[in-house]
């Protein structure tokens, strides 16, 4: 680590913070249908039970249940109909002898309904969409990503759409009354795969849902950022963490129009723990990225491909007493004339999490400009109770109109957003 600038206490500056009235709270109608994890005998066992129920009683089950749970998901018919086409390979089931009115009785049986937010809608990344079609003048379309958190602790990805104003000022748009799962495709036995949606879905109704094994319980804290690719073309990327319920992953998400998604596992001694943001850009013909490596301080890697990550080496480690235990980033990093603004999150006592800052040299990452001595942003009174007390975290923010506008998570409850002059932050950080 090479630091020009070692900024000591007294070079903090007044950073005025515009708390936002904007909260996202966890909806637990949100609801998918879900496989219920029997293993095959089982399965087996309960379908046949299904196939026995008299004709004059198919019916009217049937009617029920789509009166009861027909309205709380867009096409349900479809889904058990895949449900079913996987129960009669799994169990080599004769379908021909039996009615399309039983099938759908008998997949309806083996599927069970999962809330996604049931316990927490939270870590939020920003960035510009895709289609700016809409903005008024000063305004930026945006695509926000969140971690939904449902049963189990399970960890899925969702989106939301709005618009950011001049003034910093972000407003959503009405998230769509359902959710649907992607159509997923080319499991590969690394854990990669594809992720497809319809494009009449809207982008709000999208959750990237476990599909790989290592993903067993989550896809974790997607960082996402608009990729300016060597050949002048964008593109969305994304670093998440899969968990499988005891060790963890590191999963590379991209796309082109948030409808058409990869993911594939990163590899190389750079991917080893949570917390990777990348640069949105190549600098010096590599790709770059931070990232945690010991749980405590902030390394760099470089890559040639998104992929691969080579060997990592110490940025910075945990320097005030706001971040002693651990200091990570809050997203990737934003370039500005001044350097490369980087949102950190540190913990301290009692386990609580604030926001910092750091600002890198925009030819050479691994030189340090300038860095918070006090917190950018701290839990308030209301924002520090919920599922994880005294926790704030961000998983990405934008710079828009001169103003840097950051979404965050409170105590892995809920969402909120704050506002800043950029100009601010970078007199603080000199």
């Amino acid at each position: 680590m090479r630091t020009i600038l070692d900024l000591g206490p007294e070079s903090s500056a007044a950073i005025a913070v515009n708390r936002q009235s904007l909260r996202l709270e966890p909806d637990p109608t949100r609801v998918v249908a879900l496989p219920l994890n029997y293993s095959d005998d089982v399965l087996a066992e309960r379908v046949h039970r299904v196939l026995r129920v008299p004709d004059d009683d198919v019916g009217p089950a049937l009617k029920q249940m789509i009166a009861r749970f027909g309205r709380r998901h867009r096409g349900l018919a479809a889904t058990l109909e895949r449900r079913w086409e996987l129960l009669d390979r799994s169990l080599n089931l004769d379908s021909a002898g039996i009615s399309q009115q039983r099938r759908t009785l008998a997949a309806a049986y083996t599927t069970l309904e999962y809330s996604l937010e049931a316990a927490a809608l939270c870590n939020p990344s920003l960035v510009p969409a895709p289609d700016q079609t809409g903005a008024g003048p000063g305004e930026l379309r945006i695509v926000l990503s969140l971690r939904a958190i449902g049963e189990g602790h399970r960890s899925s990805i969702e989106f939301r759409t709005g618009t950011v104003g001049a003034d910093g000022g972000l407003r959503l748009e009405p998230a769509s009354r359902w959710a649907t799962l992607a159509q997923v495709s080319d499991l590969s036995s690394d854990g990669g795969y594809t992720a497809r949606f319809d494009l009449e879905v809207p982008l709000s109704e999208r959750v990237l849902f476990p599909a790989a094994p290592d993903e067993f319980l989550g896809l974790e804290d997607a960082r996402f950022a608009a990729m300016r690719l060597p050949d002048g073309a964008t593109s969305w990327a994304a670093t998440c963490t899969a968990f499988n319920g005891r060790d963890i992953a590191l999963k590379l998400v991209r796309t082109d129009d948030f409808a058409h998604f990869t993911i594939r596992p990163m590899t190389g001694p750079g991917a080893q723990d949570k917390g990777v943001a990348l640069f949105p850009r190549p600098i010096r013909g590599k790709w770059w990225a931070l990232g945690r490596q010991d749980g405590q301080r902030l390394f760099l890697m470089t890559s040639p491909d998104l992929v691969h990550w080579e060997s990592p080496t110490l940025l910075v480690g945990p320097q005030h007493d706001w971040e002693l235990l651990q200091i990570g980033n809050c997203g990737s990093p934003i370039e500005t004339a001044d350097g490369w603004l980087v949102i950190t999150h540190g913990v301290g006592i009692l386990r609580r999490y604030v926001l910092g800052a750091l600002l890198l040299d925009r030819d050479d990452p691994a030189v340090v400009l300038g860095r918070l001595a006090d917190p950018l942003l701290e839990p308030d009174d209301e924002e520090r109770e919920g599922y994880v007390p005294n926790v704030l975290y961000s998983c990405g923010g934008l710079v828009h109109a001169g103003r840097l506008v950051l979404p965050y998570a409170y105590s892995d409850r809920a969402c909120s957003v704050a506002s800043f002059r950029l100009a601010e932050i970078i007199a603080a950080m000199r």
